[in-house]
């Protein structure tokens, strides 16, 4: 058992401790005080003629920041960045006490490897094998039930933190290490008595408890550090790295990303004499070295040696110009920045080569026999690229052993055909990954492309109900926040999901929760609004909330008494944009009138603006929508009759025997008027379509 000290509390499922009492694993409180000062030495003394600044700052980035609130320097982690007139402001997590800080760019550091050799000191934690549920309400049945949930009520979350307020002693056992989390059983002693915090909140029904999973179990802490020295880098497991985050124990620095700046710290600590190329550093490297390790050995000694060896260290003065020169080495090298490589996932692209020979014999047999191509050859006056159909038709044959269908009604747009060359950012498609997701689809991989450009798009598809056809590359535009620099800064949405009804809402809410959860925190929620007035006046979004789903009632009543909160929106969904139209289109119209005045501002010339509808069927309030509302849309039609609709193909049909069909169509075509135009003719068979020719 683990006696600790909670730092911070998120929920159950994520919350800070410092490990307390002394372990052979466990560094003690001295050695925290002795970096402490040593890098407020360094820091403050030792770098007032030069200072040790980072070119750029990134996400996750590993650096030392001033702190204002405990008056010194502390290692962190850069959470996020934000701009700003004279400088940026970033988010920073103070690893060794648990605390989010913003700090200005002047103050922060580049992270000395020196100073990184004990492990943080705030240790993440989460309760092992619980999890959240939730009160599920169903309206139509008239009942409720607890069901498993994706995140913790607020209730869970505030029953865990007035248990843990009301202890005098909290103590941890480990079961299990996942990444850089420690799944723990937590007990906490109130008046004498010792509560496991698991059992109790699954017993007020404020989790469930899973089964382990694979072989994730510890049986102790000995499985543990067994469990952690098999992935170390060295036969001996270092004390020092027992509880790093999993991401950086048995790291190499020689092994990491390469790049061709100067690494001069965690090169000159390890190769007091480096030989030349990348990690060739000068006498820079040697200069800061001996600077750093002369006042580390400073707090080991008397009085009267330190002023002896602070005459010894090099003066930074000297080297001025050498270490300006070398200040520029990259942020993702040795432990600056952990940037986990995507997984592979199998695509027609790496089959190409291979391919070829069969791409080549099917082509002529395509342009010949693909009769759904000549249509939309017929319909669309830029001409297919009937090779890239080919691909498409490629890659569906490979992942489902069965013929899709391959035509599409396009306007100047090129497919992706796998998610490794998709648009999408590295977040969205490991959230992909994660649930499993086999590959666009023959309709995503059209409407993907142009969606994540920031495009108007117009979807029409059997699968239009589908969420996946436009969440993904929407995600990956709002997860790019430099575009939205020139909106006002208060509060209001980026994005606005319109669904034709709650149930489907709730759906398209709940999905894009799931997939959300990898980007940056958007901070969606489900909107709906009663016909109460007050209720739409008392209305109050979230802080930070960046993406909106609801109803076009709902939408309509909270414009009508809060416009003003949608003064930064600049991303329009409609799902199921026919139904909508059909149940609401009085609604829909004053929504998009409001939508155009709102961009249609000088204000907002630099922000992007977008409108995606997506449906099943083609409708003329759909045309209606793209010739007054979108600019320049691209308009994906993947169902053939649909297409026929947009086209403007008159449809007749003619009844008759099957003896009788040659004759009924040579009746048809005597009233083709004289002047030429293009026919096209179907037939069933390769035998029907000789007969067809002979008359």
């Amino acid at each position: 058992m683990l006696e600790v000290l909670v730092l911070k509390i998120e929920d159950p499922g994520c919350f800070w401790v410092m490990i307390k009492g002394c372990s052979p694993f466990l560094d003690h409180e001295v050695d925290y005080q002795k970096l402490n000062s040593a890098m407020n030495d360094f820091y403050n003394s030792m770098c007032q003629d030069i200072e040790i600044k980072p070119l750029m700052l990134e996400e996750g980035q590993v650096c030392v920041v001033y702190c204002q609130e405990l008056k010194c320097w502390c290692r962190a982690v850069i959470k996020s960045i934000v701009s700003s007139a004279d400088h940026y402001l970033a988010e920073c997590f103070l690893v060794d006490f648990a605390k989010y800080i913003p700090v200005k760019s002047k103050n922060i550091r580049v992270a000395v490897e020196t100073f990184m050799q004990l492990p943080y000191r705030a240790k993440k934690f989460r309760l092992y094998c619980t999890k959240p549920v939730t009160l599920h309400i169903d309206f139509c049945g008239d009942s409720a039930e607890i069901v498993p949930a994706k995140k913790w009520d607020s209730a869970a979350i505030q029953y865990f933190q007035n248990i843990l307020k009301a202890t005098t002693q909290v103590e941890a056992k480990l079961c299990a290490v996942e990444e850089d989390t420690f799944e723990v059983y937590l007990y906490a002693t109130i008046r004498n008595e010792k509560v496991c915090v698991n059992d109790d909140l699954v017993a007020k029904n404020f989790a469930r408890y899973i089964s382990p999973k694979g072989n994730k179990n510890v049986d102790s802490v000995e499985k543990s550090r067994l469990s952690i020295k098999s992935a170390s880098f060295s036969s001996k497991l270092n004390p020092a790295l027992t509880l790093w985050p999993m991401f950086l124990q048995g790291k190499d620095p020689q092994g990491m990303e390469n790049s061709r700046g100067l690494t001069f710290l965690a090169q000159s600590l390890q190769h007091p004499e480096p030989k030349g190329g990348v990690g060739d550093l000068g006498p820079a490297a040697m200069y800061l070295d001996k600077t750093i390790k002369c006042n580390l050995d400073s707090l080991r000694s008397s009085p009267e040696k330190k002023s002896e060896k602070k005459q010894q260290c090099i003066s930074l003065k000297d080297v001025n110009k050498c270490v300006e020169s070398s200040m520029y080495w990259p942020t993702k090298r040795g432990i600056t920045i952990y940037a986990e490589p995507d997984t592979p996932a199998a695509s027609a692209l790496c089959q190409r080569p291979n391919e070829k020979p069969l791409r080549l014999a099917e082509k002529k047999e395509h342009n010949e026999k693909n009769g759904c191509v000549k249509l939309l050859q017929f319909l669309n006056p830029d001409p297919l690229r009937t090779d890239g159909i080919s691909d498409l038709q490629q890659l569906q044959r490979l992942r489902s052993g069965s013929q899709q269908p391959s035509a599409v009604l396009r306007h100047k747009i090129e497919p992706c055909l796998s998610v490794d060359v998709s648009p999408l950012s590295a977040d969205v498609r490991k959230a992909l990954q994660r649930n499993k997701f086999p590959g666009p689809s023959h309709t995503e991989s059209y409407s993907w492309p142009p969606i994540a450009r920031g495009c108007d798009v117009v979807v029409i598809s059997h699968c239009g109900n589908d969420p996946l056809l436009y969440l993904p590359p929407v995600l990956t535009i709002l997860q790019t926040g430099g575009c939205y620099k020139s909106l006002p800064s208060r509060n209001g949405p980026l994005a606005v999901i319109v669904c034709p009804g709650w149930k489907k809402a709730q759906f398209t809410f709940e999905l894009l929760e799931d997939y959300s959860t990898s980007s940056r925190p958007l901070h969606p929620i489900l909107l709906t609004i009663g016909l109460h007035k007050d209720e739409a006046k008392n209305m109050k979004l979230p802080r930070g909330c960046d993406i909106i789903v609801t109803t076009p009632h709902s939408l309509l009543r909270l414009l009508k008494y809060q416009s003003l909160l949608f003064l930064r929106l600049c991303h329009l969904i409609l799902d199921e944009v026919e139904v909508l139209f059909f149940e609401a289109t009085e609604e829909m119209f004053a929504i998009l009138d409001n939508f155009k005045k709102n961009i249609d501002v000088e204000e907002r010339e630099s922000a992007p603006h977008q409108m995606v509808a997506v449906g099943v069927h083609w409708s003329r309030h759909i045309e209606q929508l793209v010739k007054e509302f979108m600019n320049d849309p691209y308009i994906v039609v993947t169902a053939m009759e649909e297409a026929a609709l947009y086209g403007s193909v008159q449809q007749v049909v003619h009844l008759c025997l099957e003896c009788e069909k040659t004759s009924t169509l040579l009746q048809i075509l005597d009233f083709i008027p004289s002047q030429a135009q293009k026919t096209l003719i179907f037939t069933s068979t390769v035998a029907e379509t000789e007969i067809v020719c002979k008359p």
